[in-house]
């Protein structure tokens, strides 16, 4: 499998993340929100931490 380039550089806005994989309500994302749902509420905490959202 071919790898992306720079992928210790890439950035993933916040919005991507909660308006996609964490969103039960998008057609596309809700079923990768419910596999992460499978690991709990930290991960989401995680991805909407302030200091996170503010890093990029």
């Amino acid at each position: 499998m071919t790898r992306l380039p720079n992928t210790p550089k890439a950035i993933v806005p916040v919005s991507k993340v909660e308006g996609y994989l964490l969103n039960f309500e998008h057609f596309e994302g809700k079923t990768k929100a419910m596999f992460f749902r499978k690991f709990g509420d930290e991960i989401a905490q995680t991805c909407k931490a302030p200091d996170v959202a503010e890093s990029h």
